[in-house]
């Protein structure tokens, strides 16, 4: 399929790149009631995790599964973005043109998967992500998983990369100040997620 641009610009906020979330939470609220909307928008600042239920309750609410799956057809860019593909091909694949911090001689990778992730309304569906496969708790596939993850946070600005995340580390760019931070959850101990803003999906 004909890769298309579904991409939502954000505000930046003062991250080194744009920082573009997907959210389908503005569109579920449009869908519910006027008496379900109003009792989620007063959970939405003063209970936030009751806000977060409401919503998925929702959404996996058998009732309403035909709008959710048009909500999530919304966000499907139908294949990789030219952005992630031209990412993949000149570090991944081939060795860097600005080559800081300087890839390991050794440099492979076991596998890459880009669209459509779980088919889920995420930065995969929407063609801007790459999960390239390394084992964390593999001394030598979590030195080629680490230099990745570095590369990527040094060089965001070249390829508009907007996050990053491999075993216990994650970085977003409008997220901490800036600077990587801890990840406890173990869901990225066997590849590096790299995702990108809507301009650099899109070569902009």
């Amino acid at each position: 399929m004909t890769y298309r641009n579904v991409c939502r610009a954000g505000r930046a906020s003062g991250g080194r790149v744009r920082q573009d979330d997907v959210s389908v939470t503005n569109e579920i609220l449009q869908l519910m009631s006027e008496t379900e909307r109003q009792a989620a928008l007063l959970q939405r600042r003063a209970n936030p995790s009751l806000f977060r239920q409401l919503i998925d309750a929702f959404k996996t609410s058998r009732a309403h599964q035909q709008h959710i799956q048009q909500i999530i057809e919304n966000h499907n860019a139908q294949g990789a973005s030219p952005g992630i593909l031209r990412f993949i091909r000149e570090i991944v694949e081939n060795q860097p043109k600005y080559n800081i911090p300087p890839r390991p001689v050794d440099f492979y990778y076991k596998r890459i998967d880009t669209h459509p992730g779980r088919h889920h309304a995420d930065v995969h569906l929407e063609g801007r992500a790459a999960d390239v496969y390394y084992n964390y708790h593999n001394p030598d596939e979590r030195r080629m998983g680490d230099w990745l993850f570095d590369y990527c946070v040094a060089n965001c600005h070249i390829y508009k990369i907007q996050g990053v995340i491999f075993g216990r580390r994650q970085w977003y760019s409008e997220m901490n100040g800036g600077q990587v931070f801890p990840r406890t959850q173990g869901d990225h101990d066997n590849h590096v997620h790299i995702e990108l803003n809507c301009d650099g999906a899109n070569l902009r």
